[in-house]
Formats: structure tokens, C-alpha cells, sequence
């Protein structure tokens, strides 16, 4: 596993192109979006009024597409190299698992970092370009469960974020060697939430216990510490699963060349 490092830095270096700089720059527009009417209207909304009602208040731009932003720098980086025949020559330098390894883990962090990067530009952007306030006196009345935090909602919100860009990530790539489709894969993260909602909606599983609504900051395990160590460790069964997944699909399909 000596080369795991170095190829991960080079997988790192590829994926901080074009591709992720255009993906941070999209995620302020699609929150904004999502709560467009109410800044154009005669309510002036506040900072947090303006995320949350995106982030957690199931809004489709900030959320579905945020989402599928997440996997665009790197999650179909196997697929494509794979298609270009590329694959195989890495392989026979690094070993196949150490390959698989570096794609998924520079697909999370950079997926991770585009969801961070992309919030903390949408909460500057509202802040000192648009002239908002960062709370309103009302606006604790939409997340009770929030109102000790105040200001200390904003660097949660940006915790989640990446928690959430590292887990569109993951899924996206897991997703690659079954898909076999470049925009799959880009779909993927989206399908995993609207499913994941739908799953927990259907077996009637109390808001406490989703693991959705704790990084929607809709619910709280027993208190908010708690809550980011829970969403940490759901996020952590996924990306293993994903990698497990990943692994297996991708020596599969190497294995029919």
C-alpha cells in the first residue's frame, strides 16, 4: 500500500480542475434559487433564512442539484478512464486496490470540499454582497431545535455540508462500475436521497432516528453533539459500504476486459 500517497495526490491533482471550481461557483445560484421569490419581494429574508429554507427545507436546487455537483469533479473518474482504456496501465503500476482506494477517497474529499466551498461562498455572498442580515427575529420559529446555536448555526451548517458532499461523492462512485454511464453516475447522489427519504418515510422511522434529517438539522439525537457524532458515523457506513462496492464492481468489470 506503499503507493496509495502518491497516487492519491495525483488522483487530488487531476480532480482540482475546471470541473471542481465551475461545480463551487454553481452551488451559491442553486440555494439562491430556491428562495429567489422571497428575495425579490417585499420580505427582506435573512442569511439563515435564505440557506435553511434551501438546505433543510427540502428545496430542489440546493439540495437534488447540489447534490449531483458533489460527484462532478471526480466520482466518474474510473468510468472514464476505464472508457479510455487507461485503466488497466494504472492498475499494473499501483495494484488494483490501491487504485480504487485513491479514486474513491480523492472523489469524497473533493465532492466534500465542493459542498463546503460552495455553501461558505453562498453565506458570503448573501452576507456582504447582498447586504442581509445573518438572522431575524422570526426566524427560529422554522427550527426550534436550533435556537441555542444563533450564530454558531452557520459553522454547523458548513460541518454538514461537507458531510454531505463527502457522501454524494461516495455514492456516486460506488455507482460507477454498475451504471456504466457517465451521467449515472452524476444522478446517483440525487436517486440515493430522494430513495433514502422515501425508504424512511415508508417503515415510519420517528424524524429522531434519520440520519437525513440529523444533517438536514430538521432533528437532534439527544443534543447536538451527539448528533454530528451520529451523522459522522453514518456517513463513515456509507463511504465503506460504497468502497466495498466499489472494489467489487470495478474488479468485475477489469476482470471482462
Amino acid at each position: 500500500m506503499k503507493e496509495l500517497m502518491p497516487m492519491m495526490r495525483a488522483d487530488l491533482s487531476c480532480g482540482l480542475g475546471l470541473r471542481f471550481w465551475l461545480a463551487v461557483a454553481l452551488v451559491p445560484f442553486l440555494i439562491v434559487a430556491d428562495n429567489f421569490v422571497d428575495m425579490m419581494g417585499m420580505y427582506s429574508p435573512s442569511v439563515f433564512y435564505m440557506h435553511y429554507g434551501s438546505f433543510a427545507s427540502g428545496g430542489l436546487y440546493g439540495t437534488y442539484l447540489v447534490y449531483m455537483l458533489c460527484a462532478l469533479p471526480y466520482a466518474g473518474a474510473f468510468w472514464a478512464e476505464y472508457s479510455g482504456n487507461m485503466a488497466g496501465s494504472v492498475m499494473a503500476r499501483c495494484g488494483k486496490r490501491t487504485y480504487f482506494l485513491s479514486k474513491m477517497f480523492a472523489a469524497c474529499l473533493l465532492g466534500g470540499m465542493v459542498a463546503l466551498l460552495g455553501h461558505a461562498l453562498t453565506l458570503a455572498l448573501l452576507r456582504w454582497g447582498a447586504g442581509l442580515d445573518w438572522i431575524s427575529p422570526g426566524d427560529w420559529d422554522q427550527c426550534a431545535v436550533l435556537r441555542p446555536l444563533t450564530l454558531g448555526y452557520f459553522p454547523l451548517a458548513l460541518y454538514y455540508a461537507f458531510g454531505d458532499g463527502v457522501l454524494s461523492a461516495c455514492v456516486a462512485v460506488g455507482a460507477s462500475p454498475y451504471v456504466r454511464n457517465h451521467y449515472g453516475v452524476l444522478v446517483a447522489p440525487a436517486i440515493f436521497q430522494f430513495c433514502s427519504i422515501q425508504v424512511h418515510r415508508l417503515l415510519r422511522i420517528p424524524i429522531e432516528w434519520q440520519p437525513i434529517q440529523w444533517m438536514r438539522m430538521r432533528s437532534l439525537f439527544l443534543n447536538i453533539p451527539a448528533t454530528m457524532l451520529m451523522s459522522l458515523g453514518a456517513v463513515a457506513a456509507v463511504v465503506a459500504l460504497a468502497s466495498w462496492l466499489f472494489i467489487r464492481g470495478g474488479k468485475k468489470v477489469m476482470g471482462c476486459e
